[in-house]
């Protein structure tokens, strides 16, 4: 066994059985010992490519990197290997044989990728195939060459010129907007970025944005992701989009395309702009038509030098032409194809070099003489030109002419049998002649022409049998009337020229020539309006617009043949009018021709137009004549009522008095009601004498039924081709079982009297009771009209199995009057057979006055049942489908509210029918109904009301009122269970005390279970309301709802929050009739939301001040989304049990419920207070822990009205400003002036209006606008941006605000302009404007004003932005509280800030919540050194901390600074920077101040922090305060500890001793330019740098052909583009902090100067690159200053690298402490993530060189080191490294 597993060892070495064991260096070739066998060449199978799909014949061509397929043609049984030269694998196989070879020993068939060369190398594929264990065979090289360039010079990479023509970029074709969309994901969902052929033609072509952004072209990058390498320029663009108008791909859109560099970069995505564009699809396509030269086509009229018309005759352009004459050889080919109407021909593509270099071969070698059809393949361009691939001969031809029937044709004189003269006349010869003559259809057939053009036409062409029965299909599937003239392809016989087989036909349409004027036309096909052949969606319109006859055409498509005049169009609206047609209407219209073409289409016109239905169509009924129809009321001679019993009407009448024989027959139809009888139609005279002959005949006495066949006409008239009688008879009547007859006295079984009153026996007796279900059933008749019934028929057995079935099926409820069908039984005539049943609607009888209806069926609206053929608004068919008919229809057309409402009712022949309609009241509860239903369509309802005795005019049928409507829908509803006694109550609040309105968990079982009052008065449900602010009644129970409630209640261990899910159908007065009630186990709670870690804070108090025990709506979101502490510790619930005003902590969250309070507080858009509702369920172990939890907003306004908002007092004062009358501080850089007005310039109804100005400090943007609840979301905006007048927006939300439309920008004197360097925006807008908020000028509730602002251009308003009631008209004493500093340059006088507090001369308001008090002392208790002293008081509402610092400039370092914080003495402090570990107390020994206090006051309710303290003016190392002059202050206060103060501060110059101050604007540094200036970074040094580093690094990895200067450039690239970032990200940030009001050196800190080290590297490296030493030449050493550089270079990049990250890692740090960036996390992965993933390409890399390169010695190029120099010299020296591969060629053996 071991010799043997040795020997098949060694068998699969030597042969390689299996690809991966044929040894690298082993030939693959004829004559090689291979599987023990020497290997020989075979044709049986051959290698081929394959793109997309389609196979390139060898020898073809490939587009430059493009991918292809290498395959086996034939895999049967076999194994293979495969090899390449000139290109790669895409893969490399297991073959270990890099990606030269692949190979499978099972193959799929699907083949092998291969990656086409971009240096133009041929590709060659060889595969040796075994089947099994055999002598492996060699299949023949297929070579594939480069695509030839239009332009060589681009074939040299080394003239690479940016503004040369750019050939052959093969990619994906895509519309610039779908590229731009977030992630490169596509309108249509395709992934751009990874997977471009998923892109769809539907998205670039049908969307219209995607149509008007342009085009380019994305190419595969290096690491297999696309990128846009080009876009087109307005004329490429007009290409792509003439490329995806008319291409037939779905997706997969591959191209090459050839331009012109602009030498421009499209600016939106910075990418090589193309112009000179052409498109060539990526997709093999064939086309066959007639070959033809571009000389003749282009000659005038198309008309070839050899006299061939190409428009109308190609097939007699010889090849002669083509061939022998010079000109036609030299101007190209190209491929003619039917035009669009199938009238002649057109250019279809003009042939690249290579299609007419085989269109000459191909002429050169034919031994065709004309009718040159040939098959070519290949790729199209959007310029129509095909690169054509292969082209092929047709054998078949193609003639025009009269088909003829061979019997006709040898008829006498070519007289055909319908007398057409087939010699000078073949038009007249009519297609009836084929289709009804038998001789005609089994002769054969052939083709008349006129070959001479003389008019005389003769048989050029016959067909053999085969195509002889082609041509009858043709004939049988025909839709024309007369002239027959095809177009007809074929092959002639060898033997014979003249007979055509293989023949296809098709028909020439009669559009290609004009009907002449006078000319009698007859035309079938389908009657159509104009309006909806030329239009869509223009359905109203259709009647006015005329009509036209349709007619098939050859392909199989219709066309519009013929249009009427005004009579003809008459004609038309008289047949549509009375069609029971819905669709079909194939009509034979007769008529002349006008001579005209209608103008709009160029169809001929028709005048003296007759319509005729063509359908031969069928109907029973009862036969009546003419002159007993037309007679008074429809009573006939012999005293028939045929209205309603036509059935009386007796032969004798018909037959045996004259004048009835005389005035002709039609035939009766149940009216559309079904309650009587009308004339269907009357019939023509050959009808009229079947009908004759019918009752001459018949043994019938009535009940005269019969059935005729035939067409009918617009006139009502049917021409009638068969009558025959029917057997059966139609009787009316009660049905009865007979069981109920035969009782005594016939009274029933539910006690109906049924000789007297039939009408009394209900369907429930037939349904119910057994016995009446098993003794048959019969008819009730009054035959003598005396009121009393007797039974007139009854049934066989098997028609009583009928009548269950219809009982069975029925949807009455009492009376059953029917309308029997059947067969007297021949022995006894009044037992009937084959019985068919019908109801008698209840609409034929009216309803009385006061009975009680109960009914079931669907509900409709009346306008939609009123329609034509009941097809409603939605297009439900309410005649057959009223299930089709949706609420939206019902609900949403106001139409349909306000038509009014029914009932539809199945009848007897399964279609619907309105059975009632309701009153004004039972509209309401209908309406009800359909607002409250979440259903969709099938809108079944029980209606149970009362008749009014009525019916409804229009439509004939019994009015209800008193109307209830319950809705056959099974809902679901999960609320709080409650007793409606308790629900009744005063105020809803419980027996147990629970508020039912607000806290329906807190309602017990013990009340509703122990409470006997409770259990007796019936349960329902709550719900929500619409506001949510509370509870509302959602359902009352029906009886078995409550008590399904009780039994719960007494089971259920439930304390309370008693929610349950119950199921069951509700009506229109609230009822849910209950099926299933289910105890849901979770709970409903509200309260404030608390973060854990805030809770868990020294006495509550949360991170931003809140006192959570006392006052938790004063705990802000901003908590929760910018404060990582708060969203990582947990959540909970703050409650307030006890109802003192304290909350504890009730409920915490499990962690999967934190995860979902986590994304309800990102996706909230509240702007403060969190008050929610949870759902939850508590956790076994411990109820205090909820489990998955639902949470929701409590609205914060609205629902309470001790909680409406009231304005602040006195947050308004007396203006400052003569133009206004008040003005308010919004915040302490804006203020706003207004005044109310009552009349002006404008028209009446712009009043009342708001005049307003809003300043704000320095210049910028400002915004204002109105809500009634704090949020942005539903509200309106005032905005001024970049100087320009005020415009009104619309908020939608936390984003970008949207300009309203014109009609929309009322805005009066709305101007903007700078006053002192201060933006001042002013406007007149009227107070109540249509779907805008009002805004409230006086009264008790008020909205709020929110305001944002900002320095720069328009952007998010961190901290810039804020809410603020105000009551526009106050009536206010402005000495009660500080007016606003007005937002000015100049300062104020002392009048503006007189103090309130004695102990102080002077109180300035710094802004809305700062004021600063003082009073400068020149004597006091302490030495006297200390004097001058400032004795100062902070005043800051609400609490927090206080600062005030002297300062050089407008800057907080190097200030000096008191601070007052909540509990804490103030004292001073130190700033040297601007952050939170800059500000440090002094010393104690420089805490210098005496008196210093702060403490907690109450003013007015409010909350103060109130610091005071006496400080000495002059001290050493502090900036001296002046007592007189001006002195420069900087400000800030924040709600809780010290902390970043984000933008609450500002600066000020203040004069001690008159008060006379300025505020001034300090501009922030903008976080928008820090954070650009970090992304400009980090592309710079955590993507480009590394990436241009694995670029070098990989120069060693593969060695190909092209690959030398590639890895170089790509190198270069990216590193420029690194330096580039570097400098923009640079300058960016020194711009931000040059504009912004700071006074710090650019490089104060350490991350600057670390990026300045980052500059400097980069820049030394370009230094270097620019002037590097070239590598050593062939056979030299390499020199020092190589050596150096090298090593410099190295050091320079990945320490700069290494520099670069150290740096952008230290500079997140600083954005975060900043308040730069919200998350320091996502920046650091960033950053770290790309850094990373680096480092491991590099090192795998590495190791991967290290195990492929050959091992140094001292044979050529074998060592690394030449490898580096081979590839240095690929791109410093390419001559030398030509002759290095010249070398290298040699040692091959090339």
């Amino acid at each position: 066994m071991a010799v043997v597993g040795a020997m098949m060892l060694l068998m699969l070495g030597i042969v390689g059985a299996h690809p991966n064991d044929l040894d690298c260096d082993r030939v693959l070739g004829v004559g090689e010992t291979i599987m023990f066998q020497t290997s020989e060449a075979s044709t049986d199978r051959f290698g081929i490519f394959e793109r997309s799909g389609v196979e390139i014949s060898c020898g073809g061509t490939y587009v430059a990197g493009e991918t292809l397929t290498a395959k086996l043609d034939d895999i049967t049984d076999a194994e293979y290997v495969m090899e390449l030269t000139g290109a790669t694998f895409t893969e490399e196989c297991d073959d270990g044989c890099d990606t030269s070879r692949c190979g499978d020993i099972a193959p799929s068939g699907d083949g092998h990728e291969v990656t086409a060369p971009t240096d133009g190398s041929d590709i060659t594929l060889v595969i040796g195939w075994a089947a099994g264990f055999s002598t492996v065979y060699i299949t023949d090289t297929c070579t594939l060459t480069a695509e030839a360039s239009d332009d060589p010079a681009t074939d040299d990479p080394a003239t690479d010129d940016p503004a040369l023509d750019v050939s052959s970029i093969f990619g994906y074709l895509v519309d610039v907007l779908c590229w731009e969309l977030e992630n490169h994901i596509a309108v249509d969902g395709a992934d751009l970025l990874n997977s471009p052929e998923d892109h769809t033609i539907h998205c670039m072509r049908d969307i219209q944005e995607c149509r008007d952004s342009g085009f380019g072209v994305l190419v595969k990058q290096a690491d297999g992701t696309y990128d846009l390498a080009y876009a087109f320029d307005e004329a490429g663009n007009a290409a792509a989009l003439a490329l995806v108008d008319e291409t037939d791909l779905i997706d997969n859109v591959t191209v090459t395309v050839s331009g012109v560099e602009t030498g421009s970069l499209v600016t939106d995505f910075s990418v090589p702009e193309l112009t000179q564009v052409s498109i060539r699809l990526h997709e093999t396509i064939s086309h066959t038509g007639f070959l033809v030269d571009i000389l003749c086509w282009e000659l005038e009229g198309h008309v070839a030098i050899d006299g061939a018309d190409l428009d109308e005759n190609p097939e007699d352009h010889s090849i002669h032409c083509m061939r022998d004459i010079q000109e036609c050889r030299e101007n190209g080919h190209g491929i003619l194809e039917l035009t669009e109407d199938e009238c002649g021909y057109d250019l279809a593509y003009t042939f690249d070099s290579a299609g007419s270099e085989l269109a000459l071969a191909y002429v050169d070698a034919t031994d065709k003489i004309d009718n040159v059809i040939v098959t070519v393949t290949g790729e199209r361009d959007s310029d129509g030109i095909m690169y054509v691939e292969t082209l092929v001969e047709e054998s078949h031809q193609i003639h025009e002419g009269y088909l003829v029937d061979l019997y006709c044709w040898n008829l006498e004189g070519h007289i055909a049998f319908d007398g057409a003269d087939l010699v000078n006349s073949p038009e007249d010869h009519s297609i009836k002649c084929f289709t009804d003559v038998p001789q005609c259809r089994v002769n054969g057939f052939g083709l008349l022409q006129d070959e001479d053009g003389d008019g005389r036409y003769n048989l050029t062409f016959t067909f053999d049998s085969g195509s002889d029965q082609t041509v009858l299909n043709f004939i049988d599937n025909a839709t024309i009337a007369d002239t027959v003239f095809v177009r007809v392809a074929g092959t002639p016989q060898a033997a014979d020229a003249t007979i055509l087989e293989d023949v296809s036909i098709d028909l020439v349409p009669h559009e290609c020539d004009a009907v002449a004027a006078g000319d009698d036309v007859t035309v079938t096909g389908f009657l159509v309006d104009i309006l909806c052949w030329e239009l869509e969606d223009h359905i109203a319109a259709c009647r006015d617009s005329g009509f036209g006859v349709l007619v098939k055409q050859a392909d199989g498509t219709y066309d519009l043949a013929y249009a009427f005049d005004e009579a003809g169009n008459a004609a038309a609206l008289a047949l549509v009018d009375e069609t029971d047609l819905i669709d079909n209407v194939t009509v034979t219209v007769t008529a002349t021709a006008t001579g005209s073409l209608v103008t709009d289409f160029l169809v001929p016109e028709l005048t003296t137009v007759s319509i005729r239905l063509h359908e031969t169509i069928s109907h029973t009924g009862f036969l009546v004549d003419i002159l007993c129809w037309e007679l008074e009321g429809h009573v006939a001679i012999d005293g028939a009522d045929l209205d309603e019993n036509p059935e009386d009407h007796s032969i004798h009448c018909m037959r045996d008095i004259q004048e009835c024989r005389e005035n002709g027959h039609g035939i009766l139809e149940l009216t559309e009601d079904e309650c009587g009888y009308d004339l269907a139609y009357t019939f023509d005279s050959a009808g009229s004498e079947l009908a004759l002959a019918y009752v001459d005949a018949t043994d019938k006495i009535d009940n005269v039924i019969v059935t005729v066949t035939g067409e009918r006409d617009s006139d009502g008239i049917m021409y009638v081709e068969t009558l025959v009688e029917e057997s059966h008879q139609i009787h009316e009547g009660y049905l009865v079982d007979l069981y109920c007859w035969n009782l005594e006295g016939h009274i029933a079984f539910d006690g109906a009297d049924l000789v007297n009153s039939p009408e009394d026996h209900s369907i429930k007796c037939f349904t119910d009771v057994p016995q009446c279900r098993v003794n048959g059933f019969g008819l009730l008749q009054d035959e003598d009209g005396d009121g009393r019934y007797n039974l007139t028929f009854t049934f066989d057995s098997g028609s009583d199995q009928t009548v269950l079935n219809f009982i069975d099926n029925a949807t009455i409820a009492d009376t059953v009057f029917v309308r029997v069908a059947g067969t007297p039984q021949a022995a006894d005539a009044t037992i009937l057979e084959d019985v068919s049943i019908d109801l008698v609607p209840h609409e034929c009888d009216a309803v009385a006055a006061g009975d009680d209806v109960t009914v079931t069926g669907f509900l409709v609206d009346i306008l939609c049942w009123e329609l034509e053929d009941h097809i409603a608004v939605d297009g439900a068919d309410l005649l057959n489908s009223p299930e089709d008919h949706t609420i939206h229809c019902m609900r949403d057309i106001q139409a349909c509210r306000d038509s009014g409402f029914g009932v539809l009712v199945k009848q007897a022949d399964g279609t619907y029918d309105l059975a009632y309609a309701f009153d004004e009241a039972g509209n309401a509860a209908a309406l009800a109904l359909v607002d409250e239903t979440d259903l969709i369509d099938n809108v079944t309802v029980t209606v149970t009301a009362t008749a009014t005795g009525s019916l409804v005019t229009d439509f004939l049928v019994p009015e209800l009122t008193t109307v209830s409507i319950r809705l056959h829908e099974t809902i679901s509803h999960t609320g709080f269970l409650v007793d409606i006694l308790c629900w009744e109550l005063e105020g809803h609040v419980a027996i147990d005390g629970a508020d039912l309105d607000e806290n329906p968990e807190d309602h017990s079982i013990h009340c509703m279970r122990d409470i006997q009052e409770c259990r007796e008065n019936g349960h329902g449900i709550l719900e929500l309301t619409e506001d949510e602010c509370g509870y509302d009644l959602a359902y009352t129970f029906d009886s078995a709802g409550s008590e399904l409630a009780l039994a719960y209640v007494d089971a259920t261990d439930k304390i309370d929050n008693v929610i349950v899910t119950v199921t069951g159908e509700r009506d229109s007065d609230g009822i849910m009739y209950v099926e299933t009630l289910v105890e849901e186990s979770y709970q409903i709670h509200e309260g404030y939301l608390v973060d854990l870690y805030c809770w868990n804070l020294d006495g509550h108090i949360a991170f931003d001040g809140a006192d959570l025990v006392n006052s938790p709506e004063d705990h802000t979101i901003k908590c929760f989304t910018d404060v990582p502490q708060c969203r990582v510790n947990g959540f909970g619930l703050l409650q307030d049990e006890d109802g003192d005003g304290r909350y504890n902590l009730t409920f915490t969250f499990d962690s999967g419920s934190d995860q979902t309070v986590l994304n309800f507080i990102d996706n909230a858009t509240i702007a403060d207070t969190v008050f929610v509702r949870v759902a939850g369920t508590p956790q076994a172990a411990d109820a205090t822990i909820l489990e998955d939890v639902s949470v929701d907003l409590v609205p914060q306004s609205g629902c309470d009205a001790s909680l409406a908002p009231t304005a602040t007092a006195c947050s308004a004062f007396p203006s400052d400003d003569p133009e206004f009358e008040h003005m308010a501080s919004l915040d302490a850089n804006v203020l706003l002036y207004w005044t109310i007005e009552t009349e002006g310039d404008e028209d009446d109804s712009f009043y009342p209006a708001i005049r307003a100005s809003v300043a704000k400090t320095g210049d910028g943007w400002v915004s204002l606008g109105y809500s009634l609840d704090e949020l942005m979301e539903g509200s309106f905006a005032v905005l001024s941006t970049d100087g320009a007048a005020p415009e009104k927006y619309e908020l939608t939300g936390r984003t970008v605000p949207v300009l309203m439309d014109a009609e929309f920008q009322t805005l009066a004197d709305a101007t903007t302009s700078v006053v002192d360097g201060n933006l001042v925006v002013s406007f007149t807008k009227t107070l109540a404007e249509a779907g805008e908020v009002e805004i409230e000028a006086s009264g008790t509730t008020w909205g709020y004003f929110l305001f944002a602002y900002g320095d720069d251009s328009l952007a998010y308003h961190v901290g810039s932005r804020g809410a603020i009631q105000i009551d526009l008209s106050p009536v206010c004493d402005p000495s009660a509280t500080p007016a606003p500093t007005p937002v000015s340059a100049a300062p104020t006088s002392a009048a503006t800030c007189e103090s309130d507090d004695p102990d102080y001369d002077f109180a300035l308001p710094i802004d809305g919540s700062f004021t600063f008090y003082w009073r400068v002392l020149e004597d006091g208790d302490e030495e006297d050194d200390f004097y001058p002293a400032l004795r100062g008081r902070f005043l800051l509402a609400g609490g927090g901390y206080a600062a005030l610092a002297t300062s050089t400039d407008t800057a907080m370092p190097g200030s000096d600074a008191i601070i007052g914080i909540d509990d804490a003495v103030p004292e001073k402090y130190e700033i040297t920077g601007r952050t939170l570990d800059s500000v440090s107390a002094r010393s104690a020994s420089q805490q210098t101040l005496v008196d210093a206090s702060c403490s907690s006051i109450d003013i007015d309710g409010q909350s103060y922090l109130d610091c005071r303290f006496v400080k000495d003016m002059v001290e050493d190392g502090e900036i001296e305060i002046l007592a007189s002059g001006m002195n420069q202050f900087v400000w800030a206060r924040g709600s809780g500890s010290l902390a970043y103060h984000q933008s609450d501060r500002g600066a000020l110059t203040l004069d001690l001793s008159s008060c006379a101050a300025s505020a001034q604007s300090l501009k922030p540094v903008s976080s928008s330019a820090i954070r650009i200036h970090g992304r400009f970074m980090i592309a710079a040094w955590a993507y480009c740098a590394p990436v241009g580093v694995i670029f070098a690094r990989a120069k060693h990895a593969a060695l190909r052909a092209g690959f030398f200067k590639t890895w170089l450039y790509l190198h270069m690239f990216v590193q420029l583009m690194a330096l580039i970032m570097t400098a923009v990200g640079f300058a960016k940030a020194y711009e931000a902090i040059k504009d912004a009001d700071v006074d710090i050196d650019h490089l104060t800190y350490r991350h600057p100067k670390l990026g300045v080290g980052v500059m400097i590297s980069g820049c030394v490296q370009l230094l270097m690159g620019l002037l590097r030493p070239h590598p050593p030449h062939k056979g030299e050493a390499k020199s020092i200053q190589r050596w150096i550089f090298e090593g410099l270079h190295r050091l320079f990049g990945y320490g700069g690298i290494v520099l670069g990250v150290i740096t952008m890692l230290s500079g997140i740090e600083k954005a975060m402490e900043l308040d730069h960036i919200a998350a320091q996390r996502p920046w650091n992965t960033a950053v770290i993530a790309p850094v990373a993933t680096t480092v491991f390409v590099l090192v795998v890399t590495t190791v991967y060189i290290y195990l492929t390169t050959p091992a140094a010695d001292t044979s050529e190029s074998s060592s690394y080191a030449d490898v580096e120099k081979a590839v240095a010299e690929k791109v410093d020296a390419p001559q030398e490294a030509e002759m290095v591969e010249a070398k290298n060629n040699d040692d091959k053996g090339v």
